[in-house]
C-alpha cells in the first residue's frame, strides 16, 4: 500500500478574529491534517526527500473541495461545495524563514545537497565542471556497464586502501600509465607491473597472472630488459620475463 504522502501542518501566521463588538485579535489557527505534500514529478521521474518535524513549507488552499480528486485521481465531482477552506490545504516544500535560510549558498553552480554541504552533487557553470562529494560513502551499482571517457587525464588518488575485484580486466592506454606507493596489490586476470627505470615508477602490461604484491626494487634489484617493456607490449622477451618473476617472487 502506498504511504498518503501527507503532513500535519500549523499555519504560522495568526488570523484576525472578531468577537461580537470586541476588537479583532489575534488567533491561531488549527492544526491542518493530511496536507498533501508536493514533490516535483512527471514523466515518469520523481524527486523526493524525507520532510521532517519543524521544516518550513508554503500552504496553497484550493479553490474548491479536493477530497474527490485526492482519493480517486481523474475527475471527481465536489464532495462538498466551499471556497477556499482550510481542507483544502496542499504543503509546497521549501520556501523558509530568514532564521531557516539555506546556509553556504551558491550563487554560481546548481547544488543537490544536504544542509551541512558535506554531501552534494554540483554543476558549476563557469569552468564546466561538475562536482560529487560524499560526507562518508559514495556507492555506485548498476545491472549493466559502467563506461567512462575522457578526452584528457584521469586522475585517482586513494589516501587509504583500493579494492578492485573482476573476473576480467584490460587498460588501454596510449599514453604512460603509473601505479605509485609501496604495498600497492594487482591481482588476477592479466595485469602484470614493471619497473620503468627512466621514470623510477612502476607501470602496467599484460602478461599471464602471477601472484604478487608491488613494492619498488632497489637499484640492485633492476635487470636489463625490464626497463625496456612499453605500455602495450603483448609479451616480453625471455630473460625480461624469467627475471621479472625473479625480481616479484
Amino acid at each position: 500500500m502506498r504511504p498518503k504522502q501527507t503532513a500535519t501542518v500549523q499555519p504560522a501566521i495568526t488570523e484576525n478574529v472578531r468577537q461580537g463588538q470586541d476588537e479583532a485579535k489575534p488567533m491561531q489557527l488549527p492544526l491542518l491534517t493530511d496536507v498533501p505534500v508536493f514533490f516535483p514529478r512527471a514523466g515518469g521521474y520523481c524527486l523526493t526527500f524525507p520532510v521532517k518535524p519543524d521544516d518550513e513549507c508554503l500552504l496553497v488552499f484550493s479553490d474548491m473541495c479536493i477530497d474527490g480528486w485526492w482519493q480517486s485521481g481523474g475527475v471527481q465531482d465536489q464532495v462538498e461545495t466551499r471556497r477556499h477552506d482550510l481542507s483544502d490545504a496542499q504543503a509546497l516544500l521549501g520556501i523558509t524563514s530568514v532564521p531557516k535560510a539555506v546556509k553556504n549558498y551558491s550563487i554560481k553552480s546548481v547544488m543537490l545537497r544536504n544542509e551541512d554541504k558535506d554531501s552534494y552533487f554540483e554543476i558549476v557553470d563557469d569552468d564546466k565542471t561538475i562536482n560529487i562529494v560524499g560526507a562518508e560513502k559514495f556507492n555506485v551499482t548498476t545491472k549493466d556497464d559502467i563506461n567512462e571517457t575522457t578526452q584528457k587525464n584521469w586522475n585517482v588518488n586513494v589516501k587509504e586502501k583500493a579494492n578492485h575485484t573482476s573476473a576480467d580486466t584490460s587498460l588501454d592506454s596510449k599514453a604512460p600509465m603509473g601505479i605509485k606507493g609501496s604495498g600497492t596489490e594487482l591481482g588476477g586476470g592479466n595485469l602484470r607491473p614493471y619497473w620503468q627505470k627512466e621514470k623510477s615508477a612502476w607501470s602496467v602490461m599484460f602478461l599471464p597472472p602471477v601472484p604478487m604484491a608491488i613494492a619498488p626494487p632497489s637499484p640492485a634489484l633492476i635487470c636489463m630488459g625490464i626497463h625496456k617493456v612499453k605500455m602495450g607490449m603483448m609479451a616480453a622477451t625471455d630473460a625480461a620475463e624469467a627475471t621479472n618473476k625473479k625480481v616479484l617472487k
